[in-house]
């Protein structure tokens, strides 16, 4: 790990703690000690954790001893707990997130399995739970650095404000994110998820895929440069590849994607986008099967993966589901409000499409359907950029 990961990594440390085996039989504890190891090592994909080793932590098998204790001897923030109990054919694996200073809960769930093929199993829920611990922490940790003043906030705090902004759907969100991210790698230059989102900012600031050519070069400069600090990090490479999505490299976005799930295939963001990806160039099956295992792998996702869905909905002709998920996005700008305006229209629902269309409109009153294509859409086929022609001018949107 080099000095910027080490240096962003000292704000998140987190410890697996052994998982309980609550059946008793010695030969189950193969298993229960396998997802600890498997969290361990599913955490430690994401660079911005630093995850202590299991020799550390499974030393504290005896859980006599307080949870702030562990977590002082041990120096970390977070602590992972769990237990599995095993019944019949069927087993059920429990994981919470536990914040070390105070003891408190931050996060608990439980899962209920067939065991039809024992490592199967192990593998599903071991990914489930460490991308949804990832989210948790990360939650976590913006919450604190918002609360903190700006003066006393170090490289990895600006990044996580950063986080918070870029999530946000705010008028000046963007904006406020370029500022936390740039101000990361002011105080750590090495800190390289901080310059790849740095990069995502700078281009949602300008308008994503139709920023001017050269905030779309400094983009590619900058996501580049977050790959090469960290050729490792597949956060680096998805940013990367969303780079590329937005100045229409196809090609490139995929191969980069894929280096991304290579590195980190519990990143349920990875997949999501890669759905995206796919969607946008046709590959419809494989959209839908990456995206929905994004929506498996993080129950709590961000408002970005219903963009995705519905996206791909469209296009397969699902238009009420996809209007149901273009709905989760707050505060739609115009271009949201026109594909739900299509999806509408498509679906026959005339009064729906009729109110959207108004409010689409009223934000944007020179709106034309071929500005909308042109501008608004991300994809790689002529008849797929048609279907949403068509949704607009059955709205009667002006052409």
């Amino acid at each position: 790990m080099g000095p910027a990961a080490s240096q962003a990594c000292a704000h998140t440390s987190i410890a697996v703690l052994p998982f309980e085996n609550l059946g008793g039989a010695t030969e189950q504890t193969f298993f229960s000690d396998g997802v600890s190891e498997d969290v361990i090592g599913g955490l430690a994909r994401f660079r911005s954790l630093s995850v202590t080793s299991a020799s550390s932590s499974f030393s504290f098998r005896d859980r006599s001893v307080d949870r702030r204790e562990i977590g002082r001897r041990l120096g970390v923030t977070y602590l992972v707990e769990g237990s599995v109990r095993r019944a019949g054919e069927r087993i059920r694996v429990t994981a919470q997130l536990v914040e070390a200073a105070s003891g408190a809960h931050l996060w608990s769930e439980h899962y209920d399995r067939s065991l039809t093929d024992i490592f199967a199993v192990q593998d599903e829920v071991t990914r489930t739970i460490v991308s949804t611990l990832v989210g948790q922490i990360e939650s976590a940790g913006m919450r604190q650095a918002l609360r903190k003043p700006p003066t006393s906030l170090a490289a990895y705090e600006f990044y996580l404000r950063g986080l918070a902004h870029i999530r946000g759907y705010e008028p000046e969100d963007n904006r406020q994110a370029c500022a936390m991210f740039q101000a990361a790698v002011d105080r750590d230059p090495h800190f390289a998820l901080a310059y790849a989102h740095l990069a995502l900012a700078t281009t949602a600031a300008q308008g994503y895929a139709n920023a001017p050519q050269d905030v779309l070069d400094c983009a590619l400069a900058m996501a580049r440069k977050a790959v090469s600090l960290d050729e490792t990090e597949g956060g680096c490479q998805r940013l990367l590849a969303l780079i590329h999505v937005n100045r229409r490299e196809f090609e490139l976005a995929e191969r980069h994607y894929r280096r991304a799930y290579l590195l980190n295939p519990n990143d349920a963001s990875t997949l999501v986008q890669m759905g995206g990806l796919f969607a946008r160039r046709g590959k419809l099956d494989e959209a839908m099967e990456w995206i929905n295992e994004g929506f498996r792998l993080n129950p709590f996702p961000p408002p970005w993966y219903s963009a995705a869905l519905g996206n791909a909905l469209y296009i397969l002709g699902r238009y009420e589901e996809a209007a149901a998920a273009l709905k989760e996005l707050p505060n739609p700008g115009p271009f949201t409000l026109a594909r739900l305006v299509a999806c509408h229209a498509q679906a026959g629902s005339s009064a729906a499409a009729e109110e959207t269309k108004a409010r689409l409109l009223q934000v944007r009153p020179d709106f034309s359907t071929e500005d909308f294509i042109r501008r608004g859409l991300l994809l790689e086929l002529d008849e797929h950029r048609d279907l949403f022609r068509q949704g607009l001018l059955k709205a009667g949107l002006p052409a």
